[in-house]
């Protein structure tokens, strides 16, 4: 045998028997220099991930990295090794480029023969992109290969079990969640799928046996089984039992987010000075984690408890008094932050319901998403050059001033105003309603913050329609049908993620982006299709009105000069309540559109914000042209792009083919080009 050989027989000795570390030790980067072996690189990435990952499977960003400049190494010397290309599929799985990670794979399995480990990796590719069916296709085929061996059969099973999970079949993922546990005795994932699934059935005492068996044989990640039991414990009332069990949590992993927001939570029910002080700590490290669901929490902490300004607790004999006496209270003292915190206690009874509809138009969208979509987005011809050959490879989302609707951001006022006077009442005024008089004053004052992405479902032929064209495809002079749709896949945007064990976390405005189903209201018959949402708009003009009411009957015992302020301090948290969710809405006259949206807020001074020259009908000469507000997407869209097809009244489109040769030069092994073609729409 070769030095080479000898030196591969003992690293995959050392990778089979699991001594991941061993391995490491004899591949340090002088001697991958030397040998240039592609399986030398890729056994030294796999081991990597293998001691890094926990218990859960979670791996840091920085780990990601390392063992990906190794598999890049090794795909350059061997360029269709299926160990390199089954490695480069869990690396861009775990960054979320999930259609790169399912091509990377399939060549994978198709150079290793069919490997049974080549099935289970791409079923957890399928398991990430929601197409559940298939992720038990694969996990199947993984259990009746006659080379799989245990360990490959228990997390098939375990992938199965949380793929009918998902489906919301409990009994066949309980099923196959205890035949993964026959098979493996060492793994706290399992036990975990399984506390989960019994928490979410009510049976807590027995979710809470798994879960301490599985912190018991947790080798990793017992901060997630801690935080669990936390739960379960609160939901129980002993709360001892909770804090002492976040507390672990947090020991295990400081960075915690969940059981940060936990801990403080519970902490605040003490109503104590010290305890709440603890709760802010915590909410504060949450924050600096990047949870924007802390912020709103602590905040409300802040009003409750008076740090830093009022003293609620030292004015209020029982703590649980009533809004009411919290009221008279704020007013007494007559100074802005006050009438600051009267803004967020109200604020505070308008969230529940706001974000409810949120989660209507959110739900509307992820009942499609296991389909995995395409989105269409018609822009000009330069928009696409942007995105393949300029600096900044990401969509720009405009400012809500320049929305091209009228109506934009005032269907949902016009809707409340409707339930306001009742929905059979046809002769109603707009100066007599009370909400709209009150978002007029708020709306003067208000900065507009929020930018629009605007996308539609790629079915029914959206992709090449000729009403699209006309109104969305333009060029940078207007000319209708000039410019291009661009077809994107959709997981370049986030999915909303149900924490069964906690609550459902809140979206991040600023880091994350949803993809939102516009809510269409129709006008004439006052009415939203979804029977829920009716229900829940009248529910929010009931809570806008009541609030409008209470504020007009406190405002008569004050002074002239702060019943003003206070008045326009109900009346701007009103607006800026219903400004989160105003651009969800519009005219049904639009609903052939099925428009989705992506909504970011990013105030003046965020620091998030650009402009560029617009493009309207002025003298290109003039020395002032107007300047149009963006932001960039938070992700760049060049690997999303699954093909950009040409407008119908494009003079010599095949001169745009530069964009697909553009692709293929980019493009990677595991990638595959952009696909670049003519509309076949008849436009005169």
């Amino acid at each position: 045998m070769t030095e080479l050989q000898i030196l591969l027989q003992k690293c995959n000795d050392a990778f089979n028997s699991d001594q991941h570390q061993l391995l490491i030790d004899l591949l340090p980067d002088d001697v991958l220099q030397e040998k240039k072996a592609a399986a030398l690189y890729v056994l030294k990435s796999r081991s990597l991930l293998f001691i890094n990952q926990n218990a859960l499977g979670n791996l840091e960003k920085k780990i990601i990295k390392e063992a990906q400049n190794y598999v890049e190494i090794a795909l350059e010397l061997e360029p269709e090794n299926w160990q390199a290309l089954f490695a480069q599929a869990k690396i861009l799985n775990e960054e979320g480029r999930y259609k790169l990670a399912l091509d990377c794979i399939n060549r994978a399995i198709q150079n290793s023969k069919n490997k049974p480990e080549t099935y289970l990796s791409r079923s957890t590719i399928f398991l990430r992109m929601s197409r559940y069916h298939e992720t038990i296709e694969d996990c199947q085929k993984v259990v009746a290969h006659d080379l799989a061996s245990i360990d490959l059969k228990w997390r098939a099973n375990n992938n199965i079990g949380v793929a009918y999970y998902e489906l919301g079949n409990y009994e066949l993922a309980e099923k196959y969640y205890l035949e993964a546990k026959k098979m493996s005795k060492t793994s706290a994932l399992i036990l975990y799928n399984l506390g989960e699934l019994k928490f979410l059935q009510g049976k807590k005492s027995e979710a809470l046996k798994f879960f301490s068996d599985g912190i018991k044989i947790d080798s990793g990640d017992k901060s997630f089984g801690y935080n669990s039991v936390g739960v379960i414990q609160q939901s129980e009332k002993e709360n001892q039992l909770a804090e002492d069990a976040y507390l672990r949590a947090i020991d295990c992993d400081p960075k915690n987010i969940k059981a940060h927001i936990n801990l403080a939570r519970l902490l605040e029910g003490n109503n104590n000075k010290r305890s709440n002080k603890d709760a802010q700590n915590h909410y504060d490290r949450a924050i600096e984690l990047g949870s924007d669901e802390a912020i709103s929490l602590r905040q409300l902490l802040r009003i409750r408890s008076g740090l830093g300004g009022i003293d609620l607790n030292t004015e209020i004999a029982n703590p649980k008094s009533s809004w009411e006496q919290i009221l008279n209270i704020l007013i007494k003292h007559k100074d802005n932050e006050s009438l600051q915190s009267i803004g967020e206690l109200y604020a505070r009874q308008l969230h529940p319901i706001l974000e409810g509809i949120k989660q209507i138009s959110l739900g509307n969208n992820s009942e499609k998403k296991t389909l995995n979509r395409k989105i269409a987005h018609y822009t000009s011809l330069k928009v696409a050059d942007l995105l393949l050959m300029g600096k900044s490879r990401r969509l720009r989302y405009s400012n809500e001033v320049f929305m091209n609707d009228p109506q934009e951001g005032k269907i949902l006022f016009q809707c409340l105003e409707d339930f306001e006077f009742g929905l059979n009442e046809q002769n109603h005024r707009r100066n007599t309603s009370k909400i709209w008089q009150a978002i007029e004053q708020a709306e003067a004052n208000y900065e507009p913050s929020c930018y629009i992405g605007s996308f539609i479902p790629a079915t029914d032929n959206h992709e090449d329609e000729l009403v699209m064209w006309r109104t969305y495809g333009k060029d940078e002079k207007g000319n209708e049908a000039s410019g291009c749709c661009i077809v994107l896949e959709e997981q370049m945007f986030d999915r909303l993620e149900l924490d069964n064990i906690s609550t459902v976390l809140e979206e991040q405005k600023f880091k994350r982006q949803f993809l939102y189903q516009v809510l269409y209201y129709n006008t004439r018959n006052k009415r939203f299709e979804n029977s829920e949402l009716q229900d829940k708009m009248s529910k929010l003009a009931d809570q806008v009105k009541n609030i409008l009411n209470e504020t007009e009957k406190y405002a008569k015992e004050m002074e002239s000069i702060i019943k003003e302020q206070f008045i326009q301090a109900v009346n701007e948290i009103i607006f800026l309540s219903l400004s989160d969710i105003r651009y969800l809405f519009k005219s049904a006259d639009y609903q052939f559109e099925s428009e989705l949206r992506v909504m970011h807020y990013a105030p003046a001074h965020s620091g998030k914000l650009d402009h560029k020259r617009t493009q309207v009908n002025i003298d290109e000469h003039s020395e002032f042209i107007p300047r149009r507000l963006y932001i960039e997407s938070s992700r760049e869209v060049k690997q999303y792009i699954d093909k950009i097809i040409i407008g119908p009244k494009v003079i010599n489109p095949e001169k745009y083919h530069y964009l697909k040769a553009k692709s293929v030069i980019d493009c990677k092994k595991s990638e595959k080009p952009i696909e670049v073609q003519k509309s076949t729409c008849q436009y005169q």
